[in-house]
């Protein structure tokens, strides 16, 4: 199996190699049954009542939220009927493998956290990419020059293509945690796929900023740019070959992936892309050995007490479980502090050289006579007391500061006035004495 450590080479754009071989995969899925208009069967996932776009949304039962519309109903007509978290979150991942083509799809990976309330233990998924067992450090440069390869043409090729990951995710998810099947959770993706969607400014955006790289690829073109036009908003999208793809999967099984002709045919377009006449792109060097080596994981969580509470996350290669474990640990410095060593604090008040190797001098600033040097000097001014030199902050004690709004302001000669809090009122002590029986 291709190293974990090497997902750092990984491409960032695999949906290229999806697009290729769509037509491929028509060929695949051609003997198999044609999809209806309507969700109905496998495992009756029929949709319940279209939910209203509101910016807040209350009810019982269950939640699901997604940046698509489509996708978000998906995954709430699986809990309607009867399916758990674990299921919804399969639907609506695949429901936006087709309307937000631009960052999730079976040809790409992922992750996943998992609470299962039952056992009261957090769960993860590893389903990241990964790179060909081909991949060095040396791939992605030029051998001839010695310098890295130009981003822009390596990222529309064959070279930028991993094993996907995504795929192997979703069945372990739904095998290990969910109550429906592959061949139900899919369903509804697929018919959204045939039937199409309504496009919003931010696909059609999306679709024109990529637009030059799609017409490299004559089939890519084909999808993206039906009449060879990226599609209006308010228009309907139809994708009938990912559609397809998501039929193969169902009755065939994921491993049709890693180990049968939708794989094969995902090997070849990367090997040799198809493109439009006078363009030439990077071949790619997956191969069918890397599809079948390739395991979803299922590392331990990471956990951060943070306020009293457990904050479970994602592992390396994920960023998500140490940047929220980094952030909670030290993410509300004392006053005392050394300046722009935030967030990295340590009980003795010293910078450890994260992010910046050498703290900058300390702000300082003036009110009348005096000179207050320290890390938010417009809150230490007007505490200070009038001398002939630089003073010290008298910063109440406990006071604690947000590192991420250090700001500093020019703070004038005119003396604040500063409001004196009233001594507490002294209570009566409240009668200890019981009453005696006779």
């Amino acid at each position: 199996m291709a190293s974990r450590a090497s997902r750092g080479l990984v491409p960032l754009i695999i949906m290229i190699v999806a697009l290729l071989l769509a037509p491929m995969i028509s060929a695949v899925a051609a003997p198999l049954p044609a999809v209806g208009t309507e969700i109905r069967g496998g495992g009756d996932l029929r949709p319940g009542t279209q939910l209203p776009k509101v910016p807040v949304m209350t009810g019982t039962g269950g939640a699901v939220t997604s940046v698509d519309r489509d996708a978000s109903q998906i995954g709430i007509d699986v809990l309607r009927a009867g399916g758990n978290a674990a299921d919804a979150a399969v639907a609506t991942a695949a429901a936006l493998g087709v309307t937000e083509p631009y960052s999730a799809g079976i040809g790409g990976g992922g992750f996943l956290v998992y609470y299962d309330a039952k056992r009261g233990k957090v769960f993860t998924i590893d389903g990241r990419e990964t790179a060909p067992a081909t991949f060095t450090d040396r791939t992605f440069i030029d051998s001839a020059t010695g310098t890295p390869l130009v981003f822009a043409d390596v990222v529309s090729s064959g070279l930028s293509v991993g094993v996907p990951g995504t795929p192997a995710l979703w069945e372990k998810a739904a095998s290990q945690f969910g109550t429906r099947s592959i061949r139900d959770l899919l369903r509804p993706a697929e018919q959204l796929a045939e039937r199409g969607f309504v496009v919003d400014e931010t696909f059609a955006q999306q679709t024109r900023d990529n637009e030059a790289r799609f017409r490299k690829f004559p089939e890519t073109t084909r999808i993206f740019l039906p009449g060879g036009s990226v599609p209006a908003v308010g228009s309907t999208f139809r994708n009938p070959d990912l559609a397809a793809a998501y039929r193969t999967l169902r009755y065939r099984g994921i491993d049709e992936l890693y180990r049968g002709e939708m794989g094969d045919a995902l090997v070849r377009a990367a090997q040799e892309p198809v493109t439009a006449p006078g363009v030439s792109v990077y071949p790619g060097q997956i191969t069918s050995r890397d599809l079948r080596r390739y395991r979803a994981l299922t590392p331990e969580p990471t956990r951060t007490k943070y306020r009293g509470l457990d904050l479970y996350g994602m592992p390396v290669p994920s960023s998500g479980g140490s940047s929220s474990a980094n952030h909670s640990t030290s993410s509300r410095p004392t006053i005392d502090g050394p300046a722009g060593c935030c967030p990295r604090w340590t009980t003795s008040n010293t910078c450890t050289a994260w992010p910046r190797p050498t703290p900058p001098p300390l702000p300082t600033a003036t009110a009348g006579s005096v000179t207050c040097v320290g890390f938010r000097p417009a809150s230490c001014c007007p505490r200070a007391s009038p001398t002939s030199g630089p003073a010290s902050c008298s910063t109440p004690p406990g006071l604690r500061l947000d590192p991420f709004r250090s700001a500093t302001r020019t703070v004038g000669t005119r003396r604040r006035p500063v409001r004196r809090r009233r001594p507490p009122r002294k209570r009566r002590p409240r009668s200890t004495a019981r009453p005696t029986s006779r």
